[in-house]
């Protein structure tokens, strides 16, 4: 009782900040019956039959790869070089499409354009001081492919391939308009290991317990996995959204359904500001958040490059990812493997 009249009391004092937790948690009640919806519609999808090939001869004809980024250092060139090897490795024997615009200071891109020319893809390259946010729309809605690939400049994407990329447009396609976002998502751990020229990944950890299966990734909480989806020699998991309810990333997409989402928060939030953008959906009570999302558990992950974070971002310095990004440059192994948890 004397907990309640406090509350009461502090509501009195404080009629704003009362009213915007009511709000909160309002919005709250909606978003969890949203889900809700969401799961229902998600598996009577999943029991109407099993994946088919999405028609078309290549993957080249729905996928597109768009790529943004502002290098105002020296360093990060080397993060981008290694990055744009490792599209060239998964794609190189494909004919899909790769959108560029180059937000650089303009003493360098002598030096980043021809890192592109070598990609042998067909290639759109632009140069322009757009923030990040507009470049992304602006390549969006000038794509005439059905899926796009979001690449980071400075995270590779470790174990995709034509076959990969196959295997996730075919997935958003069975779920299309329910589920959104297949996320490449971060490691638990990395680890360079120079006796044996590897570097040592455990991409997430499984732990099963009697009623459910959780996935750790990265540093985020644990994801509770509804089912698996097969389509050839790839496993994703699907999961309900526990993280930003919008994000950049390195991400397969509905192309203009992401376009539309993005040019959403934007108009409501930031038009230059991937960090307010996404804290706004954080929550997933904002905007056109995404419910679920599916995760490749056949070892593809994406492993961070950054040791020399641009000015604008919220990261400190990390030389361990330096390391990293050297082994990989050095051709070292990666041995990527999930962990499972008794």
């Amino acid at each position: 009782m004397v907990a309640v009249i406090k509350k009461l009391g502090r509501a009195l004092i404080h009629p704003d900040r009362a009213l915007r937790r009511c709000c909160q948690a309002l919005r709250q009640v909606g978003s969890r019956r949203r889900i809700r919806r969401a799961t229902r519609s998600l598996q009577q999808r999943r029991n109407g039959g099993e994946i088919a090939s999405i028609s078309g001869s290549s993957v080249s004809d729905y996928l597109g790869v768009i790529i943004s980024y502002k290098i105002t250092q020296p360093q990060r060139i080397a993060m981008l070089t290694e990055t744009l090897q490792t599209l060239k490795g998964a794609l190189h024997d494909t004919t899909v499409p790769v959108r560029v615009i180059d937000a650089s200071d303009p003493s360098y891109l002598s030096e980043i354009k021809p890192l592109f020319a070598q990609l042998g893809l067909p290639l759109i390259y632009e140069a322009g001081p757009l923030p990040l946010p507009a470049a992304c729309l602006q390549m969006l809605r000038a794509s005439r492919q059905r899926y796009t690939y979001i690449q980071l400049d400075d995270a590779v994407t470790l174990g995709m391939r034509a076959e990969f990329f196959e295997a996730a447009c075919a997935l958003l396609e069975k779920y299309d308009g329910v589920l959104n976002v297949v996320s490449i998502e971060l490691p638990v751990s990395v680890k360079v290991n120079e006796a044996e020229r590897a570097v040592d990944i455990v991409m997430c950890r499984q732990r099963n317990s009697r009623h459910r299966i959780d996935y750790s990734f990265g540093m985020d909480p644990p994801l509770t996995l509804l089912w698996k989806e097969k389509i050839g020699d790839y496993e994703f998991g699907i999961f309900e959204n526990r993280y930003y309810g919008f994000y950049f990333h390195n991400i397969v997409v509905p192309t203009q359904d992401y376009a539309n989402r993005l040019e959403w928060y934007m108009q409501h939030t930031s038009q230059t500001s991937v960090h307010e953008i996404e804290l706004a959906a954080a929550d997933r009570t904002l905007g056109p958040y995404w419910t679920h999302l599916a995760i490749c558990l056949s070892k593809v992950c994406m492993v961070d490059l950054d040791f020399a974070p641009t000015a604008g971002a919220v990261r400190p310095p990390n030389d361990r990812n330096r390391v990293v990004m050297e082994a990989l440059r050095a051709g070292y192994e990666p041995r990527i493997r999930c962990e499972l948890i008794q």
